[in-house]
């Protein structure tokens, strides 16, 4: 199942430096569940260079999962296998010892047709969740700084060094300090103290801001948005962007509570995440490479049989659906390949099939091209090409015509059917018109070769 993957260089690459593993279960009625995953996912499990059995490694993973989230686990299981994309965090162990902080995502395969697959990513979240932990203050550390504000401060510094700046605010009485301060900042005439922490931070969100993420920011610290959470002692987070140097800059704030039994205050945290979303971006950029990779045929460069069957599926749908719009198909196959392989090698048919794809390009140059087969090519017709159809087929055919009177010239039979929604069902009913008004012009160029 993820033998794709694998062998994708790229998105193998790709995905260790992320640390972010790939995974699927397959599910069939009356089985036992199969998993498999990459060498990043296999390295968390503890499983890297051993063999074992699809059954066996799904119970490897959902035994190192903690008990207590078991039932979240199923739960979750279930939304992805009605086509929901659900991600959640929770704690796996495969030792007493190592305990990890995991988060999944993961989603229906719906081109999986022999059962149920979902299928996703993993991530090691275990040094993201110990970094979000250092803003909690201890109480033995409270306790020792309470009379000192010196030493307080001190603490503030040693477990904030990663935050911009670092609030303590009384969720009762609104006041607050600041204990860390932002160079970066400074230009903006923030208070570093006052009697109304969120008041004050929504009056200097125009000033610092940047504006479309300005509207989000106030929701987030009007008082009867945000100290329902609090009293309930959540952990909250939003990312917004300040403007620094005329430019937008990414931040993320943390807010956590400051003791276990002090219900009173809060502390709120303000991280630079700039480098952190640069990351995650080219991430995302790689992953949407190495996706196009996938759906891409590696000889000829235009789109595969994996493409040509989601397009096919999103089409159906559409058909069902009855908001089809009218659209045409139209199949190649070029001809003469197995005596070009056996004349010339298999090089000189790859260059045939190469030629043959730009020749269907050329004249097809507003519509998806698709190579079906090892010499089928199929051409989904929308817009300005299902408008112009007979005429670009005819020139089309006129050209291998012509072709076809001479030697190792590219020679392409071709079939054109249009969609009709008064008898197809299904994207394959037109598709099989196309395919035997191709094996007409085939014979008929079969007939007339020199």
């Amino acid at each position: 199942m993820m033998d794709e993957v694998k062998k994708n260089q790229l998105s193998r690459e790709v995905l260790k430096k992320t640390k972010t593993g790939l995974w699927t279960i397959e599910i069939k009625e009356n089985s036992h569940p199969k998993m498999s995953g990459d060498e990043v996912m296999e390295n968390y499990l503890g499983v890297k260079g051993k063999k074992y059995s699809p059954e066996e490694l799904y119970d490897i993973w959902f035994k190192s999962i903690d008990k207590a989230y078991h039932e979240k686990i199923q739960k979750a299981i279930n939304k992805m296998k009605k086509g929901k994309l659900v991600e959640f965090e929770y704690i796996s162990h495969t030792s007493k010892k190592d305990l990890k902080n995991i988060r999944v995502s993961g989603t229906l395969d719906k081109s999986y047709t022999s059962g149920v697959r979902i299928e996703g990513i993993y991530q090691n979240i275990t040094d993201f969740v110990q970094l979000r932990k250092k803003v909690e203050v201890s109480k033995e550390e409270l306790v020792k700084a309470k009379n000192s504000i010196t030493t307080y401060t001190g603490i503030m510094h040693a477990l904030c060094r990663d935050y911009e700046s670092v609030y303590y605010v009384n969720i009762d009485t609104f006041k607050y300090k600041e204990y860390i301060a932002s160079e970066n900042f400074s230009g903006f005439k923030i208070q570093h103290e006052g009697d109304d922490f969120f008041d004050d931070t929504i009056e200097n969100i125009p000033k610092v801001v940047y504006v479309t993420d300005r509207a989000k920011l106030i929701e987030f610290m009007n008082k009867e948005t945000i100290l329902p959470d609090l009293k309930k002692r959540k952990t909250l987070s939003i990312r917004y962007r300040v403007i620094l140097n005329k430019k937008p800059v990414f931040f993320q704030m943390n807010v956590v509570p400051a003791l276990e039994k002090d219900s009173n205050h809060y502390i709120f945290a303000i991280q630079n995440i700039t480098s952190q979303v640069d990351k995650e971006k080219e991430y995302t950029d790689k992953l949407r490479a190495a996706s196009e990779m996938a759906n891409t045929d590696g000889l000829t460069g235009v789109k595969n049989r994996l493409a040509f069957e989601k397009a096919e599926e999103i089409m159906n749908s559409e058909i069902s659906g009855g908001v089809m719009n009218p659209f045409s198909i139209c199949v190649f196959d070029v001809n003469n390949l197995k005596k070009m392989n056996d004349k010339f090698g298999h090089e000189a048919g790859d260059q045939l099939l190469c030629e043959a794809s730009r020749m269907i390009c050329s004249f097809f140059s507003h519509s998806p091209v698709y190579r079906i087969g090892g010499d089928e090519f199929a051409v989904i017709l929308i817009g300005a090409d299902y408008f112009d159809r007979k005429s670009i087929l005819t020139a089309l055919r006129k050209k291998s015509n012509i072709n076809n009177k001479k030697t190792d010239a590219v020679v392409i039979a071709s079939g054109l059917a249009d969609y009709d929604y008064n008898k197809d069902m299904l994207l394959q009913d037109t598709f099989s018109r196309a395919d035997k008004d191709m094996y007409l012009n085939k014979k008929k160029l079969k007939e007339t070769a020199k």
